[in-house]
């Protein structure tokens, strides 16, 4: 099955003024229209259920002229993401395809990323354009882009035109999906990257041949060197040390490192690079893996506790995803046989235990990425960008508040792909991805036995800890978080305390008013108590510190218990 996509037919994204103003203007119409998937009544020339977000096949508008852009300048990237082109829209605006510009995060009121802004200065040119159209902006929201309020309808199309082609779909393809449900799924466009061990012909010959496919490539010893836009061709000792004399005799060892790549445009570059390694002589055994990388750069340590937590109750199906040389290998221990799984859960920091781990975070203190190990060596491209696929939406759905306990205690298969959103309800490389993860667990799950500890006996063997350290933990445990508020209780149970200012979690629960939702907390050694008032997950007081600061030791030690209650003891990360 070939991932190749089409080029992207973009037929309708704008409306005409005049058959817009008509539309909103006219009133005559009685037709009732009721939406196929809430039946929440529509009025007139809507493009989308207010109830239930579905788009209505009936308000589509019509067809105008497509708008063309001028490329003026590439740009390499000095995050190794690539090369960034800048164009000049007609209506004057300039545009960016960098990630930034395009889902309009850390832009100007222009919608410029700083790409533009650079060269804007050098470049400045004064118009007045038209804003994006209402269509225009359904579908912006639709893709996760929501600062549109200033955007013309060129920027606005453009956007669209490069988001769609990143996630692989066509516009009529996308649209179709938004009229069948409005629970869909895309394809997550964070950057990743992948490592193939395996066994070459010859690398110089397979550099020329990447090269005669416009692929980038250099060859190298064993390293972990990066360099934008071109792939590494380099040596791995555990694949060299376990070939047999035949495969030495007519082999080299390598480890193809990818650079960064994002959705389908490095599907598409993994696909070309596998076929040149075929091409010119390839071959895998027992000991290659395949190695992918998702960044993380959004990542708390929260997260990352949540994404242990999650594989490990997740990791009977994982188990049958993948060939049996791989299940019990000591370059992937499984987590639910890491023996250092529950430091890596109860730590504040990400230390440097052994990386040969299914889930490996410590790719995230050199490179704000995670790491999955699991999968073996393959050269067929399709098996690389499922498995890719799967820990893209992992990675996405656990950002998103995706938890252990979201599963039952023994997940099938399709619970894991539904809760992913790797369902027949995304975008069509999901669905063939769901496809795919299904047979290959009905295939392997007819030879093996799954014989790791339960996931309730990693459970236990973490409350343990948490039992007998308690109150401790907390503070090698809880990291400050800007994106809450000061007085959340989850930053000041972060906050230190001289042990004598420490009170007992039994006396604070015993304080406890549920009528004024509030705490009365006396600090051994002061003269009277306060009050500690709880607000959603933020704590006030009536102190005279907290006043001033806006925490208090009051604040700090009813923060410690609320999260030793709340997220501790449940692992509510």
């Amino acid at each position: 099955m070939t991932m190749a996509v089409n080029i992207i037919d973009l037929e309708v994204f704008t409306e005409m003024d005049n058959l817009l103003e008509t539309e909103v203007s006219t009133e005559a119409s009685t037709e009732v229209i009721r939406c196929e998937y809430c039946g929440n009544e529509l009025r007139d020339f809507q493009y989308e259920c207010p109830e239930c977000g579905l788009v209505v096949a009936k308000r589509l508008p019509k067809k105008e002229s497509t708008p063309q852009r001028k490329l003026l300048r590439e740009i390499e990237s000095q995050n190794k993401n690539g090369v960034y082109k800048i164009y000049r829209l007609q209506d004057g605006r300039l545009f960016c395809d960098c990630l930034s510009y395009l889902f309009q995060k850390g832009v100007d009121e222009k919608g410029y990323c700083k790409h533009c802004r650079d060269f804007e200065t050098e470049n400045t040119v004064i118009t007045t354009v038209k804003p994006a159209t209402k269509w225009q902006q359904v579908l912006l929201r639709k893709l996760g882009v929501n600062n549109i309020e200033n955007l013309s309808t060129e920027q606005a199309y453009f956007i669209l035109n490069d988001l769609l082609a990143k996630m692989g779909v066509e516009y009529k393809e996308f649209v179709q999906l938004l009229k069948e449900t409005p629970q869909y799924e895309l394809l997550p466009l964070y950057s990743f990257g992948v490592e193939l061990e395996g066994l070459v012909r010859d690398k110089e010959a397979l550099k020329a041949k990447l090269q005669e496919y416009g692929i980038r490539s250099y060859i190298t010893g064993y390293s972990h060197e990066l360099r934008n836009k071109q792939w590494q061709l380099g040596d791995d000792g555990s694949v060299r040390r376990n070939m047999t004399s035949d495969e030495a005799s007519r082999y080299q060892s390598i480890e193809i490192t990818s650079p960064k790549l994002f959705g389908n445009d490095g599907f598409k570059e993994i696909e070309t690079v596998c076929r040149a390694w075929n091409e010119i002589g390839s071959m895998v055994n027992n000991s290659c893996g395949f190695h992918v990388h998702i960044s993380a750069y959004n990542y708390t340590k929260d997260d990352l506790r949540r994404l242990l937590l999650v594989w490990a109750k997740i990791e009977n199906v994982i188990f049958y995803l993948v060939a049996p040389s791989r299940r019990n290998n000591r370059y992937s221990i499984l987590l639910r046989k890491d023996s250092e799984f529950q430091s890596w859960i109860l730590h504040n920091e990400i230390t440097n235990h052994n990386r040969y781990k299914a889930v490996n975070l410590s790719s995230y203190n050199s490179y704000k990425t995670v790491e999955f190990r699991i999968h073996q060596g393959t050269t067929n491209p399709e098996k690389v960008i499922y498995w890719v696929v799967f820990c893209l939406k992992l990675m996405e759905k656990v950002k998103e508040g995706l938890k252990w306990y979201h599963f039952s205690d023994e997940p099938t298969i399709e619970e894991v792909l539904d809760k992913l959103g790797i369902n027949n309800k995304g975008l069509p490389i999901l669905k063939r991805a769901r496809v795919y993860f299904i047979e290959r667990y009905a295939h392997f799950s007819r030879d093996g036995q799954f014989d790791s500890p339960t996931f309730a006996q990693r459970l236990n063997d973490i409350q343990n800890i948490i039992n007998s350290r308690g109150y401790s933990l907390i503070n090698n445990l809880v990291s400050s978080n800007s994106s809450l508020a000061r007085n959340n209780y989850r930053n000041l149970a972060g906050q230190r305390l001289r042990p004598a200012w420490v009170i007992d979690n039994s006396q604070i629960a015993e304080s406890y008013n549920p009528v004024d939702q509030s705490y009365t907390i006396h600090i051994p050694g002061q003269a009277r108590s306060y009050k500690v008032h709880v607000d959603g997950d933020c704590l006030t007081c009536n102190c005279r510190t907290y006043r001033e600061r806006g925490y208090c030791t009051h604040t700090i030690n009813v923060g410690k218990y609320l999260y030793y209650e709340n997220v501790l003891k449940k692992l509510d990360f």
